[in-house]
Order: structure tokens, then C-alpha cells, then sequence
């Protein structure tokens, strides 16, 4: 599939996920993040928000190159922006669409390794985002001198 614009994608999924924390934000729905010993308990509509605001971010960033005509790496840039969607269409389904019958589980009997690699590629896949932006501008800007 051609990628020409991915800032579009990046919107589309923004304002995707924002609709879909708006279906929480009446219901007193939440995320429990437990680290160690500290228990981080996040609404949905607060995490769909954010989510929402970085990407919109990143499609920001990627307009900006384009108004600017800083030719980004088409592969890098086709990883990142697939990947990226990819994972969190896929974190969503996890997170927000998994129903559990504990209210407050002191301790998770099963840990789910899938997601928690689904996460890790979620992260990953942000420094080819950073290293192609970094790599792009310096091919410009000494593509000029």
C-alpha cells in the first residue's frame, strides 16, 4: 500500500479513538496499572484522550515535514505509521473491551504475555519514528550546504 500522507491516518485514528473514549466517559470505567507495590488507576476517557493527543501529535509532526518538504524514509515511515495503529487498535481491544469479573484483583494469576510484547512493539516502533525524523532533517539540511 502507498503511503503519502500518513498525517491523515494518524488524524483518522485520533479522532477514532477519541470517539471511542467518549462512549466512557459517563461510565466509571478504568485501567489499573500495577507497578510493584503502586497501584495507577486511569478513566478510559482520560487514557483515550490522551492517546488521542499524541496522536494527533504525531500526525502534526509528520504534516509539519511535509509543508516544510523534508523528504522522510517512505519504509520507516510505512512501519511506523502501520505499526503504530496496528498496536493500538489492538491494545483498545484489549483494554477497553475486556471484561473482568474481579472488581480490584490483588494479584493476576495469568499474565498475558501477547500484550505485554503488543506494548513493547508499541514503544519500540516510536524511536524508527524519532530516528527517521532525525535522520531526514540532517539529509536536508546538508543536502543544502
Amino acid at each position: 500500500m502507498k503511503l503519502n500522507k500518513p498525517y491523515i491516518y494518524f488524524a483518522i485514528t485520533a479522532l477514532i479513538i477519541y470517539l471511542i473514549g467518549l462512549f466512557f466517559k459517563g461510565i466509571e470505567e478504568n485501567i489499573d496499572f500495577n507497578i510493584h507495590d503502586t497501584y495507577f488507576i486511569i478513566a478510559k476517557y482520560h487514557l483515550a484522550t490522551l492517546i488521542a493527543i499524541l496522536l494527533f501529535s504525531v500526525g502534526l509532526l509528520y504534516f509539519m515535514f511535509y509543508r516544510l518538504k523534508i523528504n522522510l524514509i517512505k519504509r520507516l515511515a510505512s512501519i511506523h505509521t502501520f505499526t503504530t495503529i496496528g498496536c493500538l487498535a489492538l491494545f483498545f481491544l484489549e483494554s477497553f473491551f475486556d471484561r473482568n469479573d474481579n472488581d480490584f484483583p490483588l494479584f493476576d494469576t495469568t499474565p498475558n504475555y501477547i500484550f505485554l510484547i503488543i506494548r513493547s512493539i508499541l514503544v519500540l516502533v516510536q524511536i524508527l519514528f524519532i530516528y527517521n525524523l532525525m535522520i531526514s532533517t540532517y539529509k536536508h539540511v546538508f543536502k543544502k550546504l
